[in-house]
C-alpha cells in the first residue's frame, strides 16, 4: 500500500476500549443518561474542529456496533494478545501506530489518546490542547487537574505500618503547600515517530494542559460511576 504523502501535520485521535474490566463490569458499554460509556468520548472526538481522523482499537463487538453509528470514526479488531487485563497501554499504541504507518508517514502524524473512561472530558478540551501541543513545539502533551485531596498528606502502609508518601510528612495549612497536579488521564497528545523512539509521555519537558476538576472525573470504579451519574443526570 502506497503511503499517503501530506505537508501539512495531522491528528489522528486513538480511544483504546477493550472488552472487559475489573473495576466496573463492562464499563464501556455501560449506560450513563441513556449514553453509553464510551458514547461520550465518540461524540467528543467527532465535536473536535482539528481531530482529522478517529479510531477505536477493541475486542469488543458491543463496542463495534455502537462505533459504527458514527460516520467518521474506524474501528480497528484489536488483537487477542493486546486484549488482556495486564497488557500495557504503550504496547496498544505500537500496535496501532504500526497499523497506520504502512499508509502515512509518520512524521506528520500527531496521536490523540482519549480514554472512555473520561466523560466529563468536552471536545473543547481536545482542542485547547491540540493547540497547545502546536504552540508548544510539539513535545508530549498529558492532562492534569488538582487533586482532590492534597498528595502531602497521603501515607502508604507496609506491614500494617505507616509511612509518608513523600520523604518527609509535615503539618500546613492547606493553602501552604505548593501547587499539586495529578495526571487526569483525560488526554496525551505526542507525535508519532517521536513515539516510536521514545514511548515515555512524562518528561521534564512535557507540556500540562490544566483541566478543571470537574471534567477530569475517570470512571476506574462504581463509586466513581455514581459520582459521574450524578453530575451528567
Amino acid at each position: 500500500m502506497k503511503k499517503i504523502i501530506d505537508k501539512k501535520d495531522k491528528f489522528f485521535a486513538l480511544i483504546p476500549a477493550r472488552k472487559g474490566s475489573l473495576g466496573v463490569k463492562n464499563k464501556n458499554v455501560v449506560k450513563i443518561n441513556n449514553k453509553h460509556l464510551i458514547d461520550y468520548t465518540l461524540l467528543q472526538a467527532s465535536q473536535s474542529k482539528i481531530i482529522d481522523q478517529i479510531y477505536v482499537s477493541s475486542n469488543d463487538h458491543r463496542v463495534l456496533k455502537i462505533t459504527k453509528r458514527y460516520k467518521k470514526i474506524q474501528f480497528i479488531k484489536r488483537k487477542d494478545n493486546l486484549s488482556g487485563s495486564k497488557v500495557l497501554m504503550k504496547d496498544v499504541i505500537l500496535d496501532f501506530l504500526n497499523f497506520i504507518e504502512k499508509s502515512f508517514d509518520l512524521k506528520k502524524i500527531n496521536l490523540i489518546i482519549l480514554q472512555p473512561t473520561s466523560p466529563q472530558r468536552e471536545a473543547i478540551d481536545i482542542d485547547k490542547a491540540i493547540r497547545l501541543f502546536k504552540k508548544k513545539k510539539n513535545f508530549p502533551l498529558l492532562s492534569f487537574s488538582e487533586p482532590i485531596s492534597n498528595p502531602n498528606n497521603v501515607v502508604y502502609l507496609d506491614k500494617k505500618k505507616l509511612f509518608p508518601f513523600r520523604k518527609s510528612f509535615t503539618s500546613k495549612n492547606r493553602q501552604d503547600y505548593k501547587k499539586n497536579l495529578y495526571i487526569n488521564g483525560s488526554i496525551y497528545i505526542v507525535n508519532a515517530k517521536k513515539y516510536l523512539k521514545d514511548p515515555n509521555l512524562l518528561t521534564k519537558n512535557s507540556t500540562v494542559y490544566e483541566m478543571d476538576k470537574k471534567h477530569s472525573i475517570q470512571v476506574d470504579d462504581y463509586f466513581d460511576l455514581k459520582i459521574i451519574k450524578n453530575f451528567i443526570k
